[in-house]
């Protein structure tokens, strides 16, 4: 039989290797490639077909040596060429992928994506210049894709070239019209330069184009409130709306500007109509519900949450169903609501916030603590967690612990004014540190002055160092400021009761108790002075 040469041999080795790679025997293929080599050690294309395998192995070293070793036998054979820039392209070397794609431009200097992908490697790089005139190069072409455009306005605007940025988002509004982010990039850019009135007619433009550019909408009556201008905002909404009265958008956006700016009444029956159009989508009631919410009807909420939690399977609805619930002091309703989503939600921040927030009000401080934990695991700089995680401790009293968490959260929280009071308020309760106490109130009043709370607070460390006619007009204070509160009239009562007025203690413990009846610590007083 006759003998092949090395040549011959050599393919008909590759021609099986290509064979065992289309039927997918990766491992077959490499090792029938290799050996192909051995008859023919100068054929680039083998090194090609074996760095393919290689890849596909997830030998990418490897690929890269026997690319570079291809490249070596033929450095114009551009498949090689650009399966090492995507190799070495990962791993960021970078000066050398340039190199290659100059080349890889020298052998087609008309392949846009090569250009593309060496421009891109420039503005990741900080070459701008190169970048630019590569971008400029891509875009005399036909068919450009619009963020190549993008790209070009983005770098002459991090160049300050105003004319030029312009050019190109004006290029690439006119040749993608319906390209949303386009007009917002450029509306921007021309309130950051302060030419608002250029980005009021760009936006009114984009608008005036009939296509659905919600965001635009958006922003240009974000411009028109700035301007303290909330008539024309008003009216853009009921324009764009009377455009599609039955767009989800346009209802909500109506609604929320005439309930931002007075109009309640309006916003009631927009928020209504969306109800009636989109009575299966669960997100119509709840924005339905979350108004009704926020207009202090809670009976109405309630009922809109109830609808959208019945639609989906999203936890969402029931998650403002606790809400209501807990607004209404409904504790056990909230309670309930939120272990039936739980069990789907258990790292859930809200879920885990509000499920202890209901079992802390229900006097069951121990059960809440996980729950409030796992919001500070999750994340650590939740200042309400913390607040009620303190509170918790404090009344099961672990204060060691409580104490320990106020004083690590007022150390490093920039808002501290709240844990300053409650901290002093706790401190006080149990009549300990009261000097320290009264810094704590002080400082939290320095930054919010006419919080009643903190006067109330202030008002009753004052009375536990027996300083009583000082603690009358801070707790009087808070009375006038915050309107009719349980445990204030209690403590005015108790400081009436020390000053040796008992009429008016009576009168202040049973203006409290008919606020509160379930209140012990009332009554009791109130019947001992009776006797």
């Amino acid at each position: 039989m006759p003998v092949l040469g090395y040549n011959n041999i050599a393919m008909d080795l590759t021609i099986r290797g290509s064979i065992q790679e289309v039927l997918g025997n990766d491992e077959h293929a490499l090792r029938l490639y290799e050996e192909a080599k051995r008859y023919d050690s100068t054929s680039a294309g083998i090194d090609l077909a074996i760095a393919k395998i290689q890849q596909n192995l997830g030998e990418y070293e490897k690929a890269m040596l026997t690319l570079e070793e291809g490249m070596q036998k033929d450095s114009t054979n551009f498949e090689i060429l650009d399966n090492l820039a995507i190799l070495k392209e990962i791993k960021q070397e970078d000066d050398f992928v340039i190199r290659l794609y100059q080349k890889m431009i020298n052998l087609r200097p008309d392949d846009y994506a090569i250009k593309n992908r060496l421009a891109r490697i420039y503005e990741r790089t900080g070459k701008d210049g190169a970048a630019i005139q590569l971008y400029e190069e891509i875009v005399k072409l036909e068919n450009v894709k619009p963020e190549i455009w993008q790209s070009l306005g983005n770098l002459y605007l991090k160049r300050g070239d105003k004319k030029n940025a312009i050019r190109c988002f004006k290029n690439l509004i006119s040749t993608f019209p319906g390209n949303e982010t386009t007009y917002l990039r450029l509306g921007k850019y021309f309130q950051q330069a302060g030419d608002t009135l250029e980005a009021v007619k760009l936006y009114i433009d984009a608008i005036e184009s009939k296509i659905r550019f919600n965001h635009v909408v958006q922003e240009l009556a974000d411009i028109y409130v700035a301007q303290h201008k909330t008539d024309q905002a008003i009216s853009l909404f009921e324009t764009y709306y009377q455009g599609d009265t039955t767009s989800f958008f346009r209802i909500t956006s109506l609604a929320e500007a005439h309930e931002k700016y007075g109009d309640t009444d309006r916003a009631q029956i927009l928020y209504h109509r969306l109800t009636e159009l989109y009575s299966d989508n669960w997100r119509a009631w709840v924005q339905t519900g979350r108004f009704e919410q926020r207009q202090h009807r809670y009976d109405n909420s309630l009922k809109y949450f109830k609808v959208a939690g019945s639609l989906t399977n999203d936890g969402l609805p029931s998650l403002l169903l606790s809400q209501n619930y807990l607004q209404v002091d409904s504790l056990g309703a909230a309670e309930q609501t939120l272990r039936t989503i739980y069990p789907k939600n258990m790292d859930n921040i809200d879920v885990n916030y509000l499920l202890g927030l209901a079992v802390k009000k229900q006097n069951r401080a121990r059960e809440a603590i996980p729950f409030f934990k796992t919001v500070l695991k999750v994340k650590p700089s939740d200042a309400n967690a913390a607040l009620m995680l303190a509170e918790s401790y404090a009344q099961i009293r672990h204060f060691e612990k409580s104490d320990s968490l106020y004083q690590f959260v007022i150390a490093n929280s920039p808002e501290k004014a709240l844990f300053q009071n409650n901290f002093s308020y706790s401190l006080a309760q149990r009549g300990e540190k009261l000097d320290y106490a009264l810094d704590l109130v002080d400082d939290a009043l320095k930054q919010e002055p006419e919080n009643g709370a903190y006067l109330d607070t202030k008002g009753w460390v004052l009375f536990k160092m027996g300083k009583y006619e000082e603690s009358l007009k801070y707790i009087q204070n808070s009375l006038q400021t915050r309107g009719k509160n349980v445990e204030v009239l209690e403590h005015l009562g108790d400081v009436y009761s020390k000053l040796g007025d008992r009429n008016k203690a009576v009168e202040a413990w049973k203006e409290a108790y008919s606020l509160d009846k379930s209140r012990e610590s009332l009554y009791l007083k109130i019947n001992l002075f009776k006797e």
